[in-house]
């Protein structure tokens, strides 16, 4: 189901939400803006702001055109005269005519779930020839998002998922993520911020392809995907597609406190 700023899913009872955040940087401090509305709102052309149609083709996924907007007032945009960045990246161009220098950022997408979910993989498919690493956090209260980012998620757990071989679709399988309610995913920052690592010189990237989640404590339900033209229940064949990658990724975990 689109609602105006979020998109859920009910799967085995399960109603997982999901919203687009871009986080600026400035020193120590992390803004965050948004929720950003799933409309074909303000620039692109009749392109989602957040959703399956980010790109003007039906995406593989998830993706989020950040970009100024009503309510959110980011210093920077997604898209130049001739381009976009139309998934969860690390961009972000100068705003046509404001003779402005946006502030360094990296998006992310917030999910929420009804029901304390054992979260198992992430799964994130390309946009360009650009990287696909992210990171995750996860929790069990709702994070304040009008607080500074480091705040926001204080006693979170937080992953960098780096791939050593990048390779479309990149699966991390995660590890302590059970009976949570709160996901993030998102883009490595420019440099590294609290417990997030630098991109390393590299950009990132990506559509949010699936989750592999189930409800805690049950025996396991489908996957639960991001598809074409919108959500869908992938098989269980992904999960073993993340197994088998698993040798494949680096991995730091910590925890802010």
């Amino acid at each position: 189901m689109t609602n105006p700023n979020s998109i859920s899913q009910t799967v085995n009872g399960n109603t997982i939400t999901v919203q687009a955040f871009t986080t600026e940087v400035q020193g120590s401090t992390g803004t965050i803006y948004g929720p950003f509305p799933t409309s074909a709102a303000g620039e692109g052309h009749g392109l989602e702001v957040f959703g399956t149609n980010t790109s003007g083709v039906n995406n593989p996924g998830l993706g989020l055109n950040s970009q100024p907007l009503p309510g959110i007032n980011v210093t920077g945009t997604d898209f130049t005269s001739s381009s976009a960045a139309p998934g969860f990246d690390n961009i972000q161009f100068a705003i046509p005519g404001s003779g402005l220098t946006p502030n360094p950022s990296f998006e992310f997408a917030l999910f929420s779930f009804s029901s304390p979910t054992d979260v198992l993989a992430v799964s994130v498919n390309h946009v360009s020839n650009f990287g696909e690493s992210f990171w995750v956090a996860y929790g069990s209260t709702a994070p304040n998002l009008t607080q500074d980012f480091l705040s926001a998620f204080g006693g979170y757990t937080f992953a960098n998922e780096i791939p050593i071989n990048p390779g479309p679709p990149f699966t991390a399988a995660l590890s302590g993520a059970d009976g949570i309610s709160y996901l993030a995913v998102g883009a490595l920052p420019h440099s590294a911020f609290g417990p997030l690592a630098s991109f390393g010189g590299q950009v990132d990237q990506f559509y949010i392809n699936g989750l592999d989640a189930v409800v805690t404590a049950t025996v396991p339900a489908p996957l639960i995907g991001f598809g074409l033209p919108a959500f869908l229940a992938i098989g269980g064949a992904w999960l073993g597609a993340s197994l088998l990658r698993g040798g494949m990724i680096r991995r730091s975990s910590a925890a802010i406190r």
